[in-house]
């Protein structure tokens, strides 16, 4: 438990802005879907918040190639991700059933 409690202190940081990038994926996806003209359930809202909040998390990714990249940029490109990133898995899986 004492480990756990240091890992958190040592790296708060880098663990709030990692959920806020997620945050800012699911709130897009969210939004994408319900915007959409698709049946809406609570287990489709639900899968589609998971999968943009992930795709929104690889924005953090930036800070490998712009390690100062502020975070105002990687919220943006959060947003950007997770939009674009839903819509071409959607398109991916669509040609794939077909």
């Amino acid at each position: 438990m004492e480990e756990l409690k240091h890992f958190i202190n040592e790296n708060l940081a880098q663990l709030l802005q990692a959920f806020l990038l997620g945050l800012t994926g699911m709130t897009v996806g969210v939004a994408n879907l319900l915007r959409s003209a698709d049946t809406k359930t609570l287990g489709k809202i639900v899968v589609h918040a998971i999968i943009a909040g992930g795709i929104g998390m690889t924005a953090g990714a930036i800070l490998l190639w712009f390690p100062n990249t502020p975070l105002v940029a990687q919220l943006g490109i959060a947003a950007g991700l997770s939009n674009l990133g839903l819509e071409g898995i959607k398109l991916m899986i669509t040609r794939a059933t077909k």
